[in-house]
């Protein structure tokens, strides 16, 4: 048995940040079997993680809460969802971890999907802004400041977190800016939610 394995790069295109990724065709050629294609993305140049230098982690956190910092910066998209769930369940127990705010903010594009199941996958920017959403005060700022995004995927998921808080006197007016969203998707997550409650 013989196998032949090419490659072909195709033209760049953008991906997050505007930074562009590579469609790599590798065609595997196996003598009297037929041919196997795999189509895989490759973006050398991308560093996933916050846009802060991971440098940039406290120092003075305990252990856990330094790793979980660092898992924001892994390069496997399940990674940094489970880092952001850290944050989440480290809220309800009643550790707020307020320092890993900006962090979390900085995974609110990180939209690598995390394979879980064949009817639900997930990303590290929904977790992120879960985490921001346990986060108290501080983290309801920033998912109030996310929700005025110019990038419209990063205001999807503020506005998908901040229904949480309709009650809230401080959310309301965003809430009601958000139903008029320009994204249709934004539009329809909000006024269904709403429409749920009543």
């Amino acid at each position: 048995m013989t196998v032949r394995v090419s490659e072909r790069r195709m033209s760049p295109s953008k991906g997050r940040s505007g930074i562009p990724y590579v469609l790599v065709i590798l065609v595997a050629t196996i003598t009297g079997c037929g041919a196997g294609l795999i189509l895989l993305w490759v973006n050398p140049f991308h560093s996933p993680g916050p846009h802060i230098p991971k440098a940039e982690i406290p120092r003075h956190l305990p252990p856990d809460d330094i790793r979980a910092l660092e898992g924001l910066y892994s390069r496997v998209a399940s990674n940094r969802a489970d880092s952001c769930m850290y944050f989440t369940d480290a809220a309800g127990s009643g550790h707020v971890v307020t320092s890993a705010v900006p962090f979390l903010v900085g995974l609110l594009d990180d939209e690598e999907f995390v394979d879980w199941n064949f009817l639900r996958n997930y990303t590290p920017s929904e977790r992120a802004a879960q985490a921001l959403a346990y986060m108290g005060e501080s983290g309801l700022v920033a998912l109030l400041e996310a929700s005025q995004s110019k990038t419209e995927s990063i205001r999807y998921v503020a506005a998908s977190q901040l229904t949480r808080f309709w009650r809230d006197p401080r959310v309301v007016p965003t809430l009601k800016r958000l139903c008029g969203d320009k994204s249709r998707r934004i539009r329809t997550l909000v006024m269904s939610r709403l429409d749920n409650i009543k």
